[in-house]
């Protein structure tokens, strides 16, 4: 039997080869910028093209702005650990993953953080005025961009201008390579990205990006940076603030190889297919008997990634079926988002989960909808 991946909100497969030589060729590689010999400064400069080039991928002028970090959840820590003060408040939404609600819980319990997290409609959007007056006199906001649960795709326009003057951070585990960003042009102070999902870099690799004007977190680790070595504190400068201990060169050089492969096609074209794919799974599941489909109707209001409630039907024993009897892999369950599925009304049970990827074309939707018809009937 094939087996055919749907389960690209996960983690991307396949990734272009172009990924693993560019890792490959990484493992032979120096230590960046420990050392004055020429393999540690060819090392550096794998690191520093890797840079440059996110930089003008995500709208940011200065590279020294783009920090590598070892995932999304980690730059996300390092920004609500390194500015949230006891007492603070922090606003945030219903559709947030665990890597916003948990260090949030962990601030409120141990830092006595308020947290306001404010309600979605029925489809998972967050009306941006109710954001903005909650947000007003806040520390901090944080939104999620795109739903893993749902596709939901938020205003992040319109939840950026209800909030300004309060400092925005954006989780874009699941909109980076699926919409364009620009932060200096939006005035996102934070960009929590993950490497392996849309961008489909390698894992174990992220970047956390801050515009000109964000005031910058306190570390979270303090370590070896190659730079001013002299001194026994952390150096309070981008990047090296950030970026203590020996970097994760193979997992920097895959990404910037992923990115260089994803630029030769761009927003626009992997858009317009995506909202093809998605058009013609949503048209076919409204033929099926008892299934739910979270998030918005429209493709342009989603990316592909469609949470199902099967009626009567666990989702695990779904997603079990679907693998044995069809070859297709999904995922089943709450997938690390308690929050959006009690939003949508699918806790504690939870969803299957397909998300497809930029190589599943309309035969995978239909191999999907032929599988779904099976199981529903």
């Amino acid at each position: 039997m094939v087996m055919l991946y749907l389960d690209h909100a996960a983690t991307a497969q396949p990734r272009a080869p172009e990924v693993a030589s560019a890792m490959t060729a990484a493992l032979a590689a120096a230590n960046p910028g420990r050392s004055g010999h020429q393999a540690s400064l060819d090392a550096a400069r794998i690191v520093f093209r890797a840079r440059a080039a996110l930089a003008g991928h995500f709208g940011v002028e200065d590279p020294r702005r783009v920090v590598f970090t070892s995932g999304c959840t980690a730059a996300i820590n390092t920004v609500l650990f390194g500015i949230l003060r006891p007492g603070d408040r922090v606003v945030t939404t219903a559709m947030e993953h665990n890597a916003v609600a948990r260090p949030l819980r962990a601030l409120e319990a141990g830092r006595g953080v308020t947290v306001e997290v404010i309600g979605t409609d029925a489809e998972g959007r967050v009306d941006s005025e109710a954001f903005g007056r909650a947000a007003t006199g806040a520390a901090l906001a944080v939104v999620n961009h795109v739903s893993n649960v749902s596709g939901t795709i938020q205003d992040l326009a319109g939840l950026r201008d209800a909030t300004l003057g309060v400092p925005l951070l954006v989780d874009a585990a699941q909109g980076a390579g699926h919409l364009p960003f620009d932060v200096d042009g939006l005035g996102i102070d934070y960009l929590a990205v993950s490497g392996h999902k849309g961008l489909r870099g390698p894992q174990g690799i992220g970047v956390l990006v801050l515009s000109p004007t964000a005031p910058l977190p306190e570390p979270l680790i303090h370590g070896g940076t190659g730079s001013r070595s002299e001194q026994d504190v952390q150096p309070g400068f981008l990047p090296d603030i950030y970026e203590a201990g020996t970097q994760n060169l193979p997992g920097i050089a895959g990404l910037a190889a992923a990115l260089a492969v994803f630029e030769e096609t761009g927003y626009a074209a992997r858009r317009i297919r995506e909202e093809e794919i998605s058009l013609r799974f949503l048209e076919g599941l409204r033929a099926l008997p008892r299934v739910r489909v979270l998030g918005p109707a429209e493709p342009r209001d989603r990316v592909a990634v469609f949470g199902l409630d099967l009626d009567g039907l666990d989702p695990g024993t779904a997603a079990l079926r679907l693998e044995r009897e069809h070859g297709i892999l999904g995922r089943a369950g709450l997938q690390c988002a308690p929050w959006a599925h009690r939003a949508l009304g699918t806790f504690p049970g939870g969803t299957l989960r397909l998300s497809f990827g930029p190589e599943n074309g309309t035969d995978a939707v239909d191999a999907a909808l032929t599988a779904l018809g099976d199981i529903c009937r």
